[in-house]
């Protein structure tokens, strides 16, 4: 793609930058412009750096003592931010949300609050085995996934974020939520009477069974889940009002502050 980039910019007469990152290979490549080539910034935009406002690190020293006091006895959907339409959304609706608002109308807070106002939690293909749509939860305790809840500059987001639907783990249990094995490459053998999507690599670089994943095959409804059965986690004590309300579920606090 550089060579193509470099071709590209060899031959162009006149050079409209509209988007391009500073320090980047394509800024030098504006930047050698020379002889009967002519560059043209009327429409660059301002640079900014979007990772800032979505990139955050997070602490356990800091978590509320209502979020510390959750045990096992739930197994919990954490969600995060989402860059574009959510599962099962027509563009149409995404794009007005977009031209209503002014941020981002797909922020954590937005998918945890339409997941419990719905009921409802869409299955993903996105590093399931066999691409089996799958919807993913963990048995651990909030205090413990903190750790795991870190930035991804690899795919520009958070692998998670402190917003979650936990629901006890005997209703869970009878829903089909089930727990993943974890198997080692050399020995798939082991894993060979389970379905795919209940199995899982343990990894060579990360050690996946530190998220002590379970899934469930499919789509999920919610709406035969009694509200006593789920909580509902969110990042700061001044959200816990609206989203309560919004949904009827018991709402925590993940850390202090705002």
């Amino acid at each position: 793609m550089q060579a193509r980039d470099r071709a590209i910019v060899a031959d162009a007469k006149l050079l409209l930058p509209v988007s391009v990152r500073s320090g980047g290979g394509m800024a030098a490549l504006v930047d050698s412009a020379r002889g009967e080539q002519s560059v043209d910034r009327t429409f660059e935009c301002r640079e900014r750096d979007t990772a800032t406002s979505l990139q955050y690190t997070l602490s356990t020293a800091e978590l509320t003592s209502n979020a510390r006091d959750i045990g096992s006895d739930y197994l919990i959907h954490w969600t995060r931010t989402s860059p574009g339409v959510w599962p099962g959304e027509r563009a149409i609706d995404y794009y007005a949300a977009v031209l209503s608002s002014s941020r981002h109308p797909r922020s954590a807070f937005d998918t945890i609050e339409r997941i419990a106002t719905e009921r409802y939690l869409y299955a993903s293909t996105r590093h399931m085995p066999r691409k089996t749509p799958c919807v993913s939860f963990t048995g651990l305790r909030p205090h413990d996934a903190v750790p795991l809840m870190r930035w991804r500059a690899r795919y520009g987001q958070m692998t998670f974020e402190p917003y979650g639907l936990g629901i006890k783990r005997t209703v869970a249990e009878r829903m089909g939520i089930a727990p993943v094995t974890y198997y080692d490459v050399s020995q798939k053998s082991a894993i060979a009477t389970l379905p795919a999507w209940r199995t899982q690599s343990r990894g060579v670089i990360t050690n996946w069974q530190a998220e002590n994943e379970y899934r469930h095959c499919g789509d999920l409804d919610l709406s035969p889940v009694p509200d006593d059965a789920l909580v509902l986690f969110c990042r700061f004590e001044h959200e816990v009002e609206s989203l309560a309300q919004a949904t009827g579920i018991r709402t925590i606090p993940m850390f202090t502050g705002e």
